[in-house]
């Protein structure tokens, strides 16, 4: 990765972008275009818990949604080339390791999701 997207991922790991666990996924990196902030649903009182850290899935959409919103205006995203997305495609284990341009391995990402690129909206 690079060394902005390792800022980001610091960034990430220390809470400053709470309620975000990890780089956002397409439905969350949408709400943030559209709406400067974020779902959140501690409670699960909507079933919208695990939105954030689970593959986005816009057949399976509930019209009920959280109770609170987090302003975010800045989408934390890592992107990859087509090299990377064929590997993790590849992978068995749905992971992949983040390393470091000097080759240190800093970060372990699981059941990554692969989108587009958004570049208008953005």
């Amino acid at each position: 990765i690079s060394d902005l997207d390792l800022n980001w991922l610091q960034v990430i790991g220390e809470g400053w972008a709470s309620p975000l666990k990890g780089f956002m996924r397409e439905g969350t990196l949408l709400e943030v275009l559209h709406f400067n902030s974020i779902l959140v649903d501690p409670f699960n009182l909507t079933d919208n818990k695990d939105a954030h850290t689970s593959t986005t899935n816009f057949e399976k959409f509930t019209q009920f949604r959280a109770p609170d919103r987090v302003s975010m205006s800045v989408p934390i995203t890592l992107s990859c080339t087509e090299y990377t997305k064929a590997a993790i495609d590849n992978s068995p284990h749905g992971a992949v390791a983040l390393t470091t341009q000097m080759g240190n391995v800093v970060a372990i990402l699981r059941n990554p999701e692969i989108y587009p690129n958004r570049k208008e909206e953005i």
